[in-house]
């Protein structure tokens, strides 16, 4: 009765396989050799698309610049989805109060706006950003239409090293309180960094926003459509701009823009019945200069616009280059602020104070023109370091090898290290570059561009071989 549980033998013993079973070696070994050739073909294919797709991720030994001790990050330019003016205006704002929230933070080196603004369309790598920039984080983002009059912002921290992101959010919100999301965001951005906030320091910085959304929006218009040459298109801007001061008196960023108004219409001489002449103008800057400081003690562009308004009406004194100090001492992040204390320390004779200062500025604007690195190698020079001085100098001359700036500079010093025989070799290089070169043309026509004439050169190269 249980023999059916029993299946019968498939052939008997003895008996030699017949069909498939007397196949099912040779298939056996074809599917082993077809599984290795498998293997073979998608670990080839992979290497393949590894070396020409490697990940997207940066290479710590490949930074253009030393990493900093502390976290570092770079706040690429907020995208608009769509492309109407206001949501373009609006994300550009809120990308600039993301990285001047960022450059407040204690311990945080932050790159410049004047180096991240080149980064704009929202297309990026993260192994070429980073390893140009020297920083470690970077800070992404867009802003799009989420329905109706809504917004949505998305925020992304990346870790360049790893190449994945820290953190990711995304937030909805009407537009007129577009930046109460930076309050939001900060700490878990900050978190996702490795920042540690002293206590009190959230409040500190989320007490920098303002308390009225059309404070806001009027200071982002005023601030995004002014032409700063343009006389008309200035006046507009301030009437915004004080429109953006009355409407929330507690905030600090309309006084730092009216106190810069000023200062440019005091420096372009655009006076008026009402204020007949410079020192008109730079006194009434300076009352709202005054006006950032009450507001807050901590913004570094207080001590500096005020440095610089008094600078119009008395010129350079003990008084300006200790605000100049003190907004530096405030602001290590803002590249503007620790160039302007880097050329009134220059102009104080005092070059090797100035000379980290500007290292600094350079630092945090790592995208800037190859003049600034002249000027570095200029202060190295004259600080005593011709060799750094040298490096520097040939950096500016691989970048730009037919520039009659740099290529003087190198000759000049050079001769006045008394290197006669290098110096002539590089005035025979320079004049076959520039054949019809005369001295005296070339200072007029950097007299015309409002750059340094430098005479002092004169004398050392008419007497190397470059014609007068």
């Amino acid at each position: 009765m249980d023999d059916w549980k029993t299946p019968p033998p498939s052939y008997r013993p003895g008996e030699q396989p017949t069909g498939w079973r007397r196949k099912w070696p040779v298939v056996t070994l074809f599917s082993a050799v077809g599984v290795i050739l498998l293997g073979i073909a998608i670990a080839w294919t992979y290497t393949v698309h590894f070396r020409k797709f490697p990940p997207d991720r940066a290479d710590p030994a490949a930074l253009a610049w030393p990493l900093p001790e502390g976290p570092s990050v770079v706040v690429l330019p907020i995208s608009a989805v769509t492309s109407t003016d206001r949501d373009i205006l609006l994300a550009e704002r809120y990308g600039d109060d993301l990285i001047e929230l960022f450059s407040r933070v204690p311990g945080l080196f932050v790159i410049s706006p004047e180096t991240s603004s080149r980064f704009g369309g929202g297309q990026f790598r993260i192994k070429s950003t980073a390893e140009q920039l020297g920083v470690r984080y970077l800070v992404t983002g867009n802003l799009s239409r989420s329905g109706g009059t809504q917004y949505r912002v998305l925020l992304k921290v990346i870790d360049a090293f790893s190449g994945e992101p820290e953190w990711v959010k995304d937030f909805d919100i009407d537009p007129e309180h577009l930046f109460e999301v930076s309050a939001k965001a900060l700490l878990r951005m900050l978190d996702a960094m490795d920042v540690d906030l002293e206590e009190g320091g959230l409040a500190a910085l989320r007490a920098l926003a303002p308390t009225q959304s059309k404070a806001w929006i009027a200071y982002a218009e005023a601030v995004a459509y002014r032409v700063v040459d343009d006389r008309q298109s200035m006046a507009n801007s301030l009437a915004r701009l004080k429109q953006a001061h009355e409407a929330d008196v507690q905030w600090a960023a309309p006084a730092r823009e009216i106190a810069w108004t000023y200062l440019n219409a005091a420096l372009r001489d655009w006076t008026s019945p009402e204020m007949p002449g410079r020192e008109d103008l730079a006194r009434e800057g300076l009352r709202y200069a005054d006006a950032l400081i009450g507001r807050d003690p901590r913004d570094p562009f207080g001590p500096a616009r005020k440095a610089a308004l008094l600078e119009v009406i008395h010129g350079d004194t003990e008084e300006t280059l200790g605000l100049l100090r003190e907004a530096a001492r405030l602001g290590p992040n803002v590249f503007a602020i620790q160039w302007d204390y880097a050329q009134a320390l220059i102009r104080a004779d005092r070059r090797g104070d100035a000379l980290p200062v500007m290292k600094r500025a350079l630092r945090v604007h790592p995208r800037h023109p190859v003049a600034l690195t002249q000027a570095l190698a200029e202060l190295e020079f004259a600080a005593g370091d011709p060799e750094v001085a040298f490096a520097s100098l040939a950096s500016v001359i691989k970048i730009r090898p037919a520039a009659e700036d740099p290529r003087l500079m190198h000759i000049y010093l050079l001769a006045t290290l008394n290197r006669q025989a290098d110096a002539e070799a590089a005035a025979r290089e320079f004049l076959s570059l520039h054949p019809d070169f005369s001295f005296a043309a070339w200072s007029e026509l950097q007299s015309r561009r409002g750059r340094p004439v430098r005479e002092e050169w004169r004398e050392t190269l008419l007497r190397i071989g470059i014609p007068g």
